[in-house]
Protein backbone atom coordinates (compact mmCIF):
# COMPACT_ATOMS: atom_id res chain seq x y z
CA UNK A 1 0.00 0.00 0.00
CA UNK A 2 2.64 2.49 0.70
CA UNK A 3 4.57 1.53 -2.81
CA UNK A 4 1.34 2.25 -4.52
CA UNK A 5 1.15 5.72 -2.38
CA UNK A 6 4.40 6.90 -2.74
CA UNK A 7 4.53 6.17 -6.79
CA UNK A 8 1.26 8.04 -7.15
CA UNK A 9 3.12 11.11 -5.12
CA UNK A 10 5.62 11.31 -7.64
CA UNK A 11 3.36 10.42 -11.17
CA UNK A 12 5.05 12.46 -13.58
CA UNK A 13 1.23 12.55 -15.65
CA UNK A 14 -0.09 14.10 -12.81
CA UNK A 15 2.45 17.63 -12.86
CA UNK A 16 2.27 17.58 -16.27
CA UNK A 17 -1.38 17.09 -17.20
CA UNK A 18 -3.23 20.49 -18.38
CA UNK A 19 -6.17 21.83 -16.53
CA UNK A 20 -8.70 23.80 -19.08
CA UNK A 21 -10.43 26.50 -17.98
CA UNK A 22 -14.39 26.03 -17.95
CA UNK A 23 -16.73 29.16 -17.64
CA UNK A 24 -19.64 29.01 -15.17
CA UNK A 25 -22.81 28.37 -16.56
CA UNK A 26 -24.31 31.76 -14.30
CA UNK A 27 -21.71 34.34 -14.32
CA UNK A 28 -23.77 36.54 -11.26
CA UNK A 29 -23.11 32.92 -9.45
CA UNK A 30 -19.73 33.17 -7.38
CA UNK A 31 -17.70 29.92 -7.14
CA UNK A 32 -18.27 28.46 -4.26
CA UNK A 33 -14.96 29.48 -2.70
CA UNK A 34 -15.66 32.74 -2.81
CA UNK A 35 -16.81 32.78 0.82
CA UNK A 36 -13.49 32.36 1.54
CA UNK A 37 -12.11 35.97 -0.03
CA UNK A 38 -12.73 39.02 1.95
CA UNK A 39 -11.91 41.98 -0.33
CA UNK A 40 -10.02 44.60 2.11
CA UNK A 41 -10.75 47.59 0.23
CA UNK A 42 -13.62 47.51 -1.87
CA UNK A 43 -14.17 51.05 -2.26
CA UNK A 44 -11.18 50.95 -4.40
CA UNK A 45 -11.62 47.92 -7.11
CA UNK A 46 -15.07 46.34 -6.61
CA UNK A 47 -16.69 48.32 -10.00
CA UNK A 48 -18.64 45.05 -11.37
CA UNK A 49 -16.49 44.99 -14.42
CA UNK A 50 -13.89 42.91 -15.53
CA UNK A 51 -10.09 43.14 -14.69
CA UNK A 52 -7.85 43.68 -17.10
CA UNK A 53 -5.24 41.97 -15.47
CA UNK A 54 -7.14 38.67 -14.20
CA UNK A 55 -6.06 35.86 -16.53
CA UNK A 56 -7.62 32.25 -17.14
CA UNK A 57 -5.93 29.30 -17.22
CA UNK A 58 -5.14 29.89 -21.00
CA UNK A 59 -3.21 33.00 -20.28
CA UNK A 60 -6.18 34.83 -21.74
CA UNK A 61 -8.06 38.00 -20.44
CA UNK A 62 -11.72 37.15 -18.51
CA UNK A 63 -14.78 38.03 -20.63
CA UNK A 64 -16.50 41.21 -19.42
CA UNK A 65 -19.89 38.23 -17.98
CA UNK A 66 -17.19 36.78 -15.57
CA UNK A 67 -16.14 39.52 -14.35
CA UNK A 68 -15.55 39.34 -9.77
CA UNK A 69 -18.80 39.51 -7.83
CA UNK A 70 -19.23 43.08 -5.59
CA UNK A 71 -16.67 43.33 -2.51
CA UNK A 72 -18.48 42.99 0.80
CA UNK A 73 -20.57 45.87 2.40
CA UNK A 74 -18.51 48.55 4.42
CA UNK A 75 -19.77 48.80 8.28
CA UNK A 76 -18.37 52.75 7.85
CA UNK A 77 -19.32 55.09 5.35
CA UNK A 78 -15.98 55.22 2.95
CA UNK A 79 -16.98 58.61 2.32
CA UNK A 80 -16.92 59.81 5.52
CA UNK A 81 -13.38 58.04 5.83
CA UNK A 82 -12.03 60.43 3.25
CA UNK A 83 -12.83 63.22 4.81
CA UNK A 84 -10.89 61.87 7.86
CA UNK A 85 -7.39 61.76 5.98
CA UNK A 86 -6.62 65.46 7.22
CA UNK A 87 -6.23 66.65 10.65
CA UNK A 88 -10.14 68.86 11.64
CA UNK A 89 -7.80 71.25 13.98
CA UNK A 90 -4.07 71.62 15.15
CA UNK A 91 -3.03 69.45 17.50
CA UNK A 92 0.24 69.08 19.80
CA UNK A 93 2.49 65.75 19.67
CA UNK A 94 1.27 65.29 23.37
CA UNK A 95 2.58 62.90 26.12
CA UNK A 96 5.35 60.29 25.42
CA UNK A 97 5.05 56.86 26.12
CA UNK A 98 7.19 55.46 29.32
CA UNK A 99 9.30 52.48 28.82
CA UNK A 100 7.68 49.67 30.99
CA UNK A 101 10.92 47.65 30.96
CA UNK A 102 11.64 46.18 27.14
CA UNK A 103 8.43 47.58 25.40
CA UNK A 104 9.93 50.24 23.10
CA UNK A 105 8.40 47.69 20.12
CA UNK A 106 4.75 48.64 21.78
CA UNK A 107 5.30 52.40 22.11
CA UNK A 108 6.81 52.90 18.87
CA UNK A 109 3.79 51.09 17.03
CA UNK A 110 1.08 53.16 19.34
CA UNK A 111 2.82 56.59 18.70
CA UNK A 112 2.20 55.83 15.03
CA UNK A 113 -1.61 54.56 15.27
CA UNK A 114 -2.60 57.63 17.41
CA UNK A 115 -1.00 60.02 15.28
CA UNK A 116 -2.51 58.62 12.42
CA UNK A 117 -5.48 61.47 11.50
CA UNK A 118 -8.60 59.02 10.57
CA UNK A 119 -7.81 56.76 13.52
CA UNK A 120 -7.22 58.64 16.04
CA UNK A 121 -10.00 61.17 14.99
CA UNK A 122 -12.32 57.96 14.93
CA UNK A 123 -11.17 57.10 18.55
CA UNK A 124 -11.45 60.74 19.96
CA UNK A 125 -14.96 60.77 18.85
CA UNK A 126 -15.24 57.03 20.53
CA UNK A 127 -16.47 55.65 17.45
CA UNK A 128 -15.80 52.10 18.39
CA UNK A 129 -16.62 52.02 22.49
CA UNK A 130 -20.25 53.53 22.17
CA UNK A 131 -21.59 50.40 20.24
CA UNK A 132 -18.70 47.99 21.25
CA UNK A 133 -20.03 43.99 21.47
CA UNK A 134 -16.96 42.57 22.72
CA UNK A 135 -17.16 39.89 25.45
CA UNK A 136 -14.36 40.59 28.04
CA UNK A 137 -11.34 42.73 26.65
CA UNK A 138 -11.46 44.46 23.63
CA UNK A 139 -7.86 45.49 21.61
CA UNK A 140 -10.19 48.03 19.95
CA UNK A 141 -11.34 49.86 23.49
CA UNK A 142 -7.77 49.31 24.73
CA UNK A 143 -5.94 51.74 22.24
CA UNK A 144 -9.23 54.27 21.90
CA UNK A 145 -8.83 54.91 25.71
CA UNK A 146 -5.10 55.24 24.98
CA UNK A 147 -5.43 57.47 21.97
CA UNK A 148 -8.05 59.44 23.99
CA UNK A 149 -5.83 59.92 26.96
CA UNK A 150 -2.25 60.69 24.78
CA UNK A 151 -4.36 63.82 22.92
CA UNK A 152 -5.62 64.94 26.69
CA UNK A 153 -3.51 64.76 28.70
CA UNK A 154 -0.83 67.71 29.57
CA UNK A 155 1.74 65.32 31.28
CA UNK A 156 5.47 64.75 29.99
CA UNK A 157 4.65 60.91 29.24
CA UNK A 158 2.13 58.37 30.40
CA UNK A 159 2.67 54.67 31.14
CA UNK A 160 0.67 52.27 28.73
CA UNK A 161 0.37 49.58 31.28
CA UNK A 162 -3.15 48.55 30.48
CA UNK A 163 -1.89 47.63 26.90
CA UNK A 164 1.07 46.16 28.10
CA UNK A 165 -0.86 43.59 30.45
CA UNK A 166 -2.47 42.12 27.41
CA UNK A 167 0.60 41.74 24.98
CA UNK A 168 -0.30 37.79 25.41
CA UNK A 169 -3.71 38.73 23.99
CA UNK A 170 -2.35 40.10 21.12
CA UNK A 171 0.59 37.34 20.40
CA UNK A 172 0.68 34.75 22.69
CA UNK A 173 4.31 34.35 22.97
CA UNK A 174 4.90 38.30 23.31
CA UNK A 175 5.90 39.07 27.03
CA UNK A 176 6.66 42.93 28.28
CA UNK A 177 9.85 41.86 29.66
CA UNK A 178 11.22 40.80 26.41
CA UNK A 179 12.36 42.81 23.41
CA UNK A 180 9.57 41.61 20.46
CA UNK A 181 9.20 43.14 16.63
CA UNK A 182 6.76 45.88 16.42
CA UNK A 183 6.14 45.13 13.14
CA UNK A 184 4.29 41.93 14.32
CA UNK A 185 2.72 43.74 17.34
CA UNK A 186 1.43 46.08 14.56
CA UNK A 187 0.08 43.79 13.01
CA UNK A 188 -1.11 41.69 15.71
CA UNK A 189 -3.00 44.10 16.84
CA UNK A 190 -4.50 45.41 13.57
CA UNK A 191 -6.13 42.15 13.58
CA UNK A 192 -7.72 42.11 17.03
CA UNK A 193 -9.31 45.46 15.69
CA UNK A 194 -10.52 44.18 12.25
CA UNK A 195 -12.18 41.41 14.15
CA UNK A 196 -13.60 43.93 17.46
CA UNK A 197 -14.94 46.11 14.78
CA UNK A 198 -17.19 43.37 12.71
CA UNK A 199 -18.02 41.70 15.93
CA UNK A 200 -21.81 40.96 16.14
CA UNK A 201 -22.28 42.75 13.10
CA UNK A 202 -21.42 40.59 9.75
CA UNK A 203 -21.62 36.82 10.72
CA UNK A 204 -17.95 37.32 12.36
CA UNK A 205 -15.08 38.54 13.85
CA UNK A 206 -13.12 38.81 17.61
CA UNK A 207 -14.13 35.97 20.35
CA UNK A 208 -14.23 37.00 24.16
CA UNK A 209 -10.70 38.64 25.42
CA UNK A 210 -10.00 39.84 22.00
CA UNK A 211 -8.42 36.38 20.73
CA UNK A 212 -8.78 34.97 17.36
CA UNK A 213 -12.15 34.66 15.92
CA UNK A 214 -12.87 34.27 12.75
CA UNK A 215 -12.25 36.77 10.49
CA UNK A 216 -15.25 38.62 8.71
CA UNK A 217 -16.18 37.51 5.15
CA UNK A 218 -19.03 40.07 4.32
CA UNK A 219 -18.04 43.07 5.74
CA UNK A 220 -15.37 45.97 5.41
CA UNK A 221 -14.88 48.07 8.65
CA UNK A 222 -12.80 51.02 9.00
CA UNK A 223 -9.95 48.96 9.71
CA UNK A 224 -10.00 47.25 6.90
CA UNK A 225 -10.55 50.63 4.38
CA UNK A 226 -7.69 52.36 6.11
CA UNK A 227 -4.94 49.55 6.31
CA UNK A 228 -6.16 46.95 3.67
CA UNK A 229 -4.65 46.48 0.18
CA UNK A 230 -3.61 43.84 -2.27
CA UNK A 231 -0.78 42.66 -4.18
CA UNK A 232 -0.49 41.79 -7.69
CA UNK A 233 2.00 39.05 -8.91
CA UNK A 234 3.28 39.09 -12.53
CA UNK A 235 4.71 35.90 -14.35
CA UNK A 236 6.04 36.22 -17.55
CA UNK A 237 7.19 33.55 -19.35
CA UNK A 238 10.89 34.10 -21.37
CA UNK A 239 10.01 31.96 -24.64
CA UNK A 240 6.62 32.76 -25.61
CA UNK A 241 5.94 36.39 -23.08
CA UNK A 242 2.96 35.13 -21.95
CA UNK A 243 2.18 36.41 -18.69
CA UNK A 244 -0.26 34.98 -15.75
CA UNK A 245 -1.58 37.24 -12.56
CA UNK A 246 -2.40 36.59 -9.08
CA UNK A 247 -3.41 38.75 -6.56
CA UNK A 248 -3.52 38.48 -2.34
CA UNK A 249 -4.54 40.44 -0.21
CA UNK A 250 -1.71 42.26 1.62
CA UNK A 251 -1.37 44.34 4.94
CA UNK A 252 1.76 45.69 4.15
CA UNK A 253 4.79 45.95 2.14
CA UNK A 254 8.62 44.87 3.86
CA UNK A 255 11.27 46.48 1.98
CA UNK A 256 14.96 46.00 1.59
CA UNK A 257 17.34 48.30 2.29
CA UNK A 258 20.57 47.16 0.93
CA UNK A 259 20.43 49.26 -2.43
CA UNK A 260 18.03 52.27 -0.72
CA UNK A 261 18.74 55.42 1.13
CA UNK A 262 14.91 56.61 0.29
CA UNK A 263 11.80 54.76 0.83
CA UNK A 264 10.90 55.37 -2.58
CA UNK A 265 14.23 53.97 -3.77
CA UNK A 266 12.89 50.60 -1.92
CA UNK A 267 9.67 50.45 -3.32
CA UNK A 268 10.69 50.96 -6.54
CA UNK A 269 13.35 47.84 -6.00
CA UNK A 270 10.51 45.86 -4.42
CA UNK A 271 7.91 46.54 -7.71
CA UNK A 272 10.84 45.87 -10.04
CA UNK A 273 11.32 42.56 -11.77
CA UNK A 274 13.56 40.08 -11.05
CA UNK A 275 14.50 36.95 -13.37
CA UNK A 276 13.55 33.52 -12.65
CA UNK A 277 15.53 30.21 -13.18
CA UNK A 278 16.72 27.40 -12.40
CA UNK A 279 14.74 25.32 -9.65
CA UNK A 280 12.50 28.48 -9.69
CA UNK A 281 11.28 28.16 -13.21
CA UNK A 282 7.70 27.86 -13.61
CA UNK A 283 4.70 25.97 -15.19
CA UNK A 284 3.91 27.91 -18.57
CA UNK A 285 -0.21 26.48 -19.97
CA UNK A 286 0.98 27.86 -23.85
CA UNK A 287 3.97 26.46 -23.78
CA UNK A 288 3.19 23.25 -22.13
CA UNK A 289 6.51 23.07 -20.53
CA UNK A 290 8.26 24.36 -17.18
CA UNK A 291 9.95 27.64 -18.42
CA UNK A 292 12.09 31.07 -16.99
CA UNK A 293 11.07 34.00 -16.74
CA UNK A 294 10.39 37.34 -14.86
CA UNK A 295 8.66 38.12 -11.82
CA UNK A 296 6.88 41.39 -10.49
CA UNK A 297 5.29 42.73 -7.98
CA UNK A 298 2.96 45.79 -7.62
CA UNK A 299 0.55 47.64 -5.63
CA UNK A 300 -3.12 46.35 -6.55
CA UNK A 301 -5.64 48.43 -4.67
CA UNK A 302 -4.11 50.73 -2.71
CA UNK A 303 -4.39 51.70 1.02
CA UNK A 304 -5.16 55.02 2.66
CA UNK A 305 -2.37 53.87 5.31
CA UNK A 306 0.37 51.55 3.99
CA UNK A 307 2.43 49.75 6.57
CA UNK A 308 5.65 49.20 5.48
CA UNK A 309 8.43 47.84 7.35
CA UNK A 310 12.24 48.29 6.59
CA UNK A 311 14.37 45.38 7.03
CA UNK A 312 17.59 46.91 8.24
CA UNK A 313 19.47 43.38 8.02
CA UNK A 314 21.24 41.49 4.91
CA UNK A 315 22.93 37.99 4.59
CA UNK A 316 25.17 36.70 2.42
CA UNK A 317 26.61 33.50 2.60
CA UNK A 318 30.32 34.99 2.90
CA UNK A 319 29.76 37.05 5.80
CA UNK A 320 26.43 36.29 7.33
CA UNK A 321 24.25 38.43 8.69
CA UNK A 322 24.67 42.25 9.26
CA UNK A 323 22.76 45.24 10.23
CA UNK A 324 22.14 47.66 7.88
CA UNK A 325 22.30 51.10 10.15
CA UNK A 326 22.75 53.69 7.07
CA UNK A 327 19.59 56.76 7.39
CA UNK A 328 16.82 56.71 5.41
CA UNK A 329 15.00 59.40 4.00
CA UNK A 330 10.90 58.89 3.38
CA UNK A 331 7.91 61.32 2.81
CA UNK A 332 4.56 61.72 5.12
CA UNK A 333 2.94 61.22 1.99
CA UNK A 334 3.95 58.61 -1.14
CA UNK A 335 3.11 59.88 -4.49
CA UNK A 336 4.55 57.43 -7.30
CA UNK A 337 4.89 58.60 -10.41
CA UNK A 338 2.11 57.01 -12.90
CA UNK A 339 4.44 57.30 -16.14
CA UNK A 340 7.47 54.88 -13.81
CA UNK A 341 7.38 52.12 -16.18
CA UNK A 342 8.48 49.90 -13.36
Amino acid sequence: MWDDVAAAAVDPDILSRRVRFVPARRASQPAATSALVRVLNPGVASTGKARSDVRNGDGGALPASQSAPAGPAPLFPPERLLGMLGWSSVRGAGPGLSNLGQTCFMNAALQALAHLPPLAQLCLSRHHSRGCRVLGWCAYCELEALIVELHGSAARSLAPTAMAGKLRLIARHFRPDRPQDAHEFLLGLLSRMRSAAAEGKCGGGGAADGVGGAEPKCCSSEVDQLFGGSLVSTLTCGVCGGSTTARESSAGLSLGLHKATTVERALRNFTASEPVKGDDSFWCAACAAKVEGTRRLRLGDTPHVLVLQLKRFRYDCARGASKLCHAVQYEEELRPRRDDPR
